[in-house]
């Protein structure tokens, strides 16, 4: 079912529920729970109350933050509605919150005061290419736009081949020589990401190539190499189209 929830299938939520699937039930540690995932990746309110109506907890805890401090932040209206009426706590949301969610659902925030901590949300929208969101984000606040802020959205964003949010937090300036939790720079995971995203909405999947998702991999690419990052001397890795890039740029096949 957490699957189901990844790719936004709501009709394969349901199946699952239908046949016993426990939302409550604890996954591996590090994960997201039920009722939160869903919300992340899609935030549909009819998954939600799906998975409340088998018994998932409206007031669900993730890193001490509430189910529904995460559908505001995630600008996740009726989704937010609907855990408020199901008893959730609202008291757990601020100003902050409202303002972070303002931006991603496309709303002029409201104003607020002090440091803004919206890395979870920030990653996100870039992930899913929502170029506008990512540009509302690192406008909200100044302290929001710190270096660390703007690397880690670009490692999502080239992951996912999402051309327009690589060229906007470049401009914005990011630490090129930074390395992911895999070891891997903003190159790299555009490699890696160019061969197996094939849906960018659930991460790898099997599907026809026809049918996979292109993405921005070969144009990222070049935006890369001309911020600075090197070239690598051996073309090992990367679809067909961005090995060409490389190979233009003087990297050459193994031998």
């Amino acid at each position: 079912m957490r699957r189901m929830l990844d790719f936004q299938n709501e009709a394969g939520v349901r199946l699952f529920l239908d046949h016993g699937a426990d939302p409550r039930l604890p996954l591996r540690p590090g994960l997201r729970p039920q009722v939160q995932q869903a919300l992340v990746v899609s935030g549909r309110a009819s998954t939600i109350t799906a998975l409340l109506d088998r018994g998932a907890d409206p007031d669900e805890s993730w890193h001490g933050m509430s189910a529904y401090k995460v559908a505001v932040r995630f600008g996740r209206d009726e989704a937010a509605a609907v855990l408020a009426a199901r008893g959730a706590d609202t008291s757990t949301v601020n100003d902050h919150d409202r303002a972070i969610g303002a931006c991603v659902a496309g709303r002029t925030p409201p104003p607020v005061r002090g440091p803004i901590a919206a890395l979870d949300v920030l990653e996100q929208v870039a992930r899913a290419g929502h170029v506008d969101a990512v540009r509302a984000l690192l406008d909200l606040d100044p302290s929001i736009d710190t270096v660390l802020h703007r690397t880690r959205a670009l490692h999502a964003a080239v992951w996912t081949g999402r051309g327009a949010v690589v060229k906007l937090v470049l401009e914005r300036g990011v630490d090129l020589a930074y390395r992911n939790e895999y070891g891997g720079d903003a190159l790299g995971a555009t490699l890696h990401g160019s061969v197996n995203c094939q849906d960018p909405n659930g991460g790898p999947g099997s599907k026809l190539s026809e049918e996979a998702h292109p993405g921005d991999y070969p144009e990222i690419v070049e935006m890369l190499l001309a911020a600075g990052i090197a070239v690598p001397a051996r073309v090992d890795s990367g679809s067909a189209a961005v090995r060409d890039v490389l190979r233009c740029h003087g990297a050459v096949d193994p031998e």
